[in-house]
């Protein structure tokens, strides 16, 4: 890869280092997990989980835009579900 910018993938645990527990490409590179992540811990003081990581379909078009969306949209439902149980703790 280009300067050595592999993308991110999600990997199941369960699989025990079986390859078969790849997931979808999450992120386009390293460098883009760390621009999302910093994006989201400098966003939670006003806003709450699940309205941020939309933001990474912006910040990361080309993967978690695309493959990763489905991946990030089912933690935006989770992290939305969780709030309406439980509230902020």
């Amino acid at each position: 890869m280009e300067n050595n910018e592999y993308p991110i993938r999600v990997y199941d645990h369960e699989y025990g280092g079986d390859m078969n527990g790849l997931g979808e490409i999450i992120f386009s590179s390293f460098s883009k997990l760390l621009e999302c992540f910093t994006h989201y811990i400098q966003e939670l003081e006003n806003r709450k989980n699940f309205e941020i990581i939309p933001d990474f379909f912006h910040i990361d078009p080309t993967r978690a835009g695309k493959t990763g969306v489905d991946y990030w949209l089912g933690w935006v439902s989770m992290e939305k579900e969780n709030d309406e149980l439980f509230g902020d703790n």
